[in-house]
């Protein structure tokens, strides 16, 4: 066998390889892109509803400095982006937060 037959036969089987590798690989690009748009959603749309999330928790009768302290521990005073930021790293870490309502 020749060189160039020896460099053919092993392009023919290289080739499945790099359909798996490019098949994987789209996956998983769609699959970061479906989570992190998920993620966005859930986070904006708990930002735009009307419902204020510390007065949910502590209730309307709550000292104003008793909810200033609540939206400091809950991340609330922070910037946007930021608070968006510090949800996906905890989303990516297994922490979905704790739910207001149980």
């Amino acid at each position: 066998m020749s060189v160039a037959e020896n460099q053919a036969a092993a392009g023919r089987g290289s080739a499945p390889a790099v359909a798996i590798l490019s098949s994987i690989g789209r996956f998983l690009v769609i699959a970061v892109t479906t989570y992190l748009g998920l993620l966005a959603v859930t986070f904006f749309s708990g930002r735009v509803i009307p419902i204020d999330p510390v007065l949910a928790v502590l209730g309307d009768r709550a000292p104003t400095a008793g909810v200033e302290r609540t939206r400091r521990e809950m991340g609330l005073d922070l910037p946007l982006i930021e608070q968006f930021f510090i949800y996906v790293k905890s989303a990516l870490s297994g922490d979905f937060g704790t739910s207001v309502l149980t």
